[in-house]
């Protein structure tokens, strides 16, 4: 079977912290300030078969612009999913090529999530990845293991490869998953390898037909520079949805990252990355395919990090976004 997807997200974004004309920064979504964009569009074929499968995506929008200023070819970042797949038992699928992340409590595709934004532990782990992937289902757990060429990179930054686990296993109501990411890595072009490791823990569960939750713990360790050690950065974040009928909903997230030496998140400060953030979204689904969704975010941070009308900085920032995305 052969079948074609797409799907486009438009934003309209204010940042009560800057000028017209001025980007936002330490994310990858609403980016661009008071001027209608385009968060993401996308157009895909798939092939599904018994015993093989494939995806070939192409993506446009201010995400992807931003989430792949790191990459050697920023071109490539316009390949969304590029892969084929063989099944090598009855339940264990063997795939190649270019993939969605498998970190994170939330996907890339904005209206898979409770919330618009991303929370900062879904935004700062890697949304793509390259290399090989081997799935098996159990009689209750899926199970992934990744041979990629890095932290979200396509072209390789060096001669080693990096591994990753994805362990889900549903309990009746309750979904846990474990994510981890293992490698040698050069995450900043200036930056010489270092060993970097990555943890993931999710916990979703459906109280009831209109309550729903989802909360994450991460922690990531980074080699520090001349081999003086091992440091840690962490995130946590919640969420709360309740549905209002069949076509509202309400969210309410809670989040803290904590990077005190910059190995995931650069301030340019040199006085770390430790944020608490807290969000409110109003979703109205217009129809099966197209929600509208609003979202207020504010953001503290322990040290003054956020762009503040010109030169100045501040521990506050202050977002309203409203989105329409569609599926087509």
């Amino acid at each position: 079977m052969i079948f074609f997807d797409g799907f486009i997200d438009s934003y309209y974004s204010y940042d009560f912290n800057l000028k017209n004309h001025e980007e936002r920064i330490y994310t990858t979504q609403a980016v661009v300030h008071n001027n209608p964009s385009i968060n993401l569009v996308h157009a895909g074929i798939n092939l599904q078969k018994e015993k093989y499968r494939g995806r070939f995506a192409l993506q446009w929008g201010d995400s992807v612009t931003a989430n792949t200023l790191s990459e050697v070819n920023p071109s490539l970042g316009h390949i969304q999913e590029s892969y084929a797949g063989i099944k090598i038992g009855e339940k264990t699928w063997l795939d190649a090529g270019i993939f969605l992340g498998h970190i994170g409590m939330e996907s890339w595709i904005s209206n898979k999530n409770w919330t618009y934004t991303r929370s900062f532990l879904s935004d700062y782990v890697p949304y793509y990845s390259l290399g090989l992937k081997l799935s098996h289902e159990f009689s209750s757990i899926h199970f992934e293991f990744h041979i990629l060429n890095g932290w979200q990179n396509i072209s390789e930054t060096n001669r080693d490869k990096s591994i990753g686990v994805q362990v889900k296993k549903d309990i009746q109501d309750l979904t846990l998953t474990y994510n981890n990411f293992l490698g040698n890595e050069k995450v900043y072009p200036s930056d010489k390898n270092s060993f970097r490791t990555y943890h993931n823990l999710i916990s979703q569960y459906k109280f009831n037909e209109d309550w729903e939750g989802i909360f994450s713990f991460d922690i990531g360790t980074q080699e520090r520079k001349k081999k003086s050690g091992v440091g840690t950065w962490s995130a946590a974040s919640g969420v709360i949805r309740k549905r209002l009928g069949r076509k509202h909903a309400v969210a309410l997230r809670y989040e803290y990252y904590h990077d005190p030496e910059e190995f995931n998140v650069r301030t340019q400060s040199g006085i770390g990355f430790r944020v608490r953030s807290a969000s409110i979204n109003y979703d109205i689904n217009i129809n099966k395919k197209t929600i509208w969704r609003t979202e207020f975010r504010t953001y503290q941070s322990v040290k003054k990090i956020f762009p503040e009308r010109g030169n100045n900085l501040s521990q506050a920032d202050n977002l309203i976004v409203s989105s329409i995305s569609m599926n087509i």
